[in-house]
């Protein structure tokens, strides 16, 4: 399943106006598919919403929409009553954006991951992985981006 948690931080208020209530843990079960062992992968859907990664890294690591709502428990990946600062949802939502993401389009021998014999596609942040967590997450940036072992983007400080 491919699917864009960052709905839930950009609409997930508007989903928690409209939607009946009985219908809300069905929308986006991205915790409960995972904990199923249903395979996850994250995207942007950019340009329909903001292709800034880290929104929606929040909402499924969290469970919060963009308005600070509690979204449905079936939506996290945390699958816990409190949204996990860090650890294990934080890494369960960057694997759904870099490992799953090329296991969903068959590239997972070439990209995914950082390893010899892979292209090297990363992101250098501008703090440590380890120190990031709720809020944190929402101000992580990326420092440089290199696609293909190309330089793409850098932010001039590196």
């Amino acid at each position: 399943v491919v699917t864009q948690p960052g709905f839930i931080y950009w609409r997930g208020d508007c989903y928690l106006e409209r939607v009946q209530p009985d219908l809300l843990p069905h929308l986006y079960p991205i915790g409960k598919m995972m904990k199923l062992g249903i395979p996850v992968a994250f995207g942007s859907d950019s340009p329909v919403i903001d292709p800034n990664p880290w929104p929606g890294i929040y909402s499924a690591v969290t469970g919060f929409t963009g308005g600070g709502a509690r979204f449905s428990r079936s939506f996290a990946v945390s699958q816990g009553t409190l949204p996990e600062s860090n650890g294990p949802a934080l890494l369960r939502a960057l694997a759904a954006h870099t490992v799953a993401g090329a296991e969903s389009e068959g590239t997972q021998r070439s990209r995914g991951m950082i390893r010899e014999g892979m292209v090297a596609d990363l992101a250098l942040l501008d703090r440590p992985m380890n120190e990031i967590c709720g809020e944190g997450i929402l101000r992580t940036k990326s420092r440089l981006t290199i696609v293909g072992g190309k330089i793409e983007w850098g932010d001039g400080e590196i």
